[in-house]
C-alpha cells in the first residue's frame, strides 16, 4: 500500500504536470486506501473532492455555452477570465468603501429582494489610465467568485458601422444570460456624446442601444463600464449607472504601500529611506507606471549583476532631473540623516557639494 509521503510526492509531480485527470484518480484511489487507516484524512478528501465536482458542474454550464464571436474574422468578442489573487489588494479609501458595498448588496440579495430593492447591477468606474479600474473589476470578479467577460473593442469595431453595433449586441446578450461580470473597458469608445457632429447615425443609435441596455440589467450579472475620458461620454449614460466610482492618483502614502509592496521580498541598505525618496519623486504618478518603474528596475539588477540599491539610486536620479532646487534639497537632507555622504548625495541627486555642504550645516 502506498503510504502517506509517497501518495504525496506523487500528487505534486502530478500536479506540477498539469495531469488534473490523473490527479483526480490518485484522490480516489486515497480515499478508499486511508478509510481505514486515517479515516478522517478520508472524509476531507472525499469532501474536497464532492467539492471540485460541484464547482466544475457549475464551470461546464458556463463554458458549455460559447462566446459570442464575429463572423467574418471568427475572434471571440469577449476574453473570459476566472480570476484569483494570491494577496489582498489595498484600495483608496473611497474606492474601497464603494466596492465592498458592491460585494456587501450582493450577500444580502435575498434580503434586499425582500424588501422590492436590487443589488447594484450597474457601475461606472472613471479615472486616469493606470489607477486601477481595470484591476478593481477583476477583484470583484474573484470575491463574488464569477467570471469577468472583457470586451474586446479591436475584435468588436468594424468598418461596417452596422456590423460594429450587432457584435456588441452579440457580447450584451451572452453577459445577461450568464452569471458575470461584463467589463466594457474604454467605454467612451462607444458610449459617446450623441450630439457630436463627427458621429454618424449608426453609433448615436448603439448609444442609444446601450442606455437601453445599462437600463434593463439583470440583478443576476454586473456591467462594469471605466473610461479613462469622462469628458466623451453621453451626458444620458451618467444617470443610467446605479454607482459611480472616481479612482485617484495614489497619494504619498499609497505610493509608498505600493513600492513596499513590489520590493517586499528585495533586502539592501537604507531601504526604508529609498522608498520614502521614491514615494515623494513618484508624487502624480499612476499605479501602473510606478510599478513598471520599480519592476524594471529590479529587472536591471538581475540582468547587470548590479545592487538593486545602486539601480535605485540611479532611479532616484533620473527622477529628480526636473524637480525643484528645494525640493532636492529636502531629498539631500534625508540621505544624510541615515549616513549618505554629501560627495555621494551630491552624484544622486546632481547637485554641487558646496551646495550639499551650504545646507546640511544649517540643519
Amino acid at each position: 500500500m502506498i503510504g502517506i509521503s509517497d501518495s504525496y510526492v506523487h500528487l505534486v509531480r502530478l500536479a506540477l504536470e498539469g495531469r488534473q485527470q490523473d490527479i483526480l484518480t490518485l484522490v480516489k484511489k486515497n480515499i478508499k486506501q486511508f478509510q481505514n487507516i486515517h479515516p478522517e484524512l478520508s472524509i476531507n478528501l472525499k469532501n474536497e473532492l464532492v467539492s471540485f465536482q460541484e464547482k466544475s458542474t457549475v464551470v461546464r454550464k458556463n463554458i458549455g455555452t460559447p462566446l459570442p464571436i464575429d463572423l467574418d474574422s471568427k475572434l471571440e468578442l469577449v476574453k473570459k477570465e476566472f480570476v484569483s489573487f494570491e494577496k489582498e489588494l489595498v484600495w483608496p479609501k473611497d474606492v474601497g468603501e464603494e466596492l465592498l458595498k458592491i460585494i456587501q448588496e450582493r450577500k444580502y440579495q435575498t434580503e434586499l429582494i425582500k424588501q422590492g430593492l436590487t443589488p447594484t447591477r450597474t457601475t461606472l468606474f472613471v479615472g486616469e489610465p493606470g489607477v486601477g479600474k481595470t484591476m478593481a473589476a477583476k477583484w470583484l470578479a474573484s470575491k463574488l467568485d464569477i467570471p469577468i467577460l472583457t470586451l474586446d473593442l479591436a475584435a468588436v469595431m468594424s468598418s461596417y458601422l452596422g456590423k460594429t453595433g450587432n457584435n456588441i449586441r452579440a457580447v450584451l446578450d451572452y453577459a445577461k444570460k450568464n452569471h458575470c461580470i461584463l467589463l466594457l473597458d474604454e467605454f467612451d469608445a462607444i458610449a459617446k456624446k450623441r450630439g457630436d457632429d463627427s458621429e454618424v447615425g449608426e453609433l448615436k443609435r448603439l448609444v442609444t442601444v446601450l442606455l437601453q441596455e445599462i437600463d434593463e440589467w439583470p440583478e443576476t450579472g454586473l456591467l462594469v463600464a471605466a473610461t479613462n475620458h469622462e469628458e466623451l461620454l453621453d451626458p444620458a449614460v451618467w444617470r443610467r449607472f446605479e454607482r459611480i466610482i472616481e479612482f485617484p492618483k495614489p497619494t504619498t502614502i499609497e505610493i509608498s504601500y505600493t513600492i513596499n509592496d513590489l520590493l517586499q521580498n528585495d533586502y539592501f541598505d537604507k531601504k526604508d529611506v529609498i522608498v520614502n525618496i521614491l514615494s515623494i519623486l513618484s508624487d502624480g504618478k499612476s499605479y501602473a507606471d510606478i510599478t513598471k518603474e520599480i519592476n524594471n528596475a529590479r529587472k536591471e539588477s538581475i540582468i547587470q549583476n548590479q545592487s538593486l540599491l545602486i539601480i535605485l539610486e540611479d532611479l532616484i536620479n533620473k527622477l529628480s532631473t526636473n524637480i525643484e532646487k528645494t525640493e532636492k534639497i529636502t531629498i539631500a537632507l534625508k540621505f544624510l540623516e541615515v549616513g549618505y555622504s554629501q560627495r555621494r548625495t551630491a552624484e544622486i541627486l546632481g547637485l554641487s557639494r558646496d551646495t550639499i555642504r551650504k545646507y546640511s550645516n544649517k540643519v
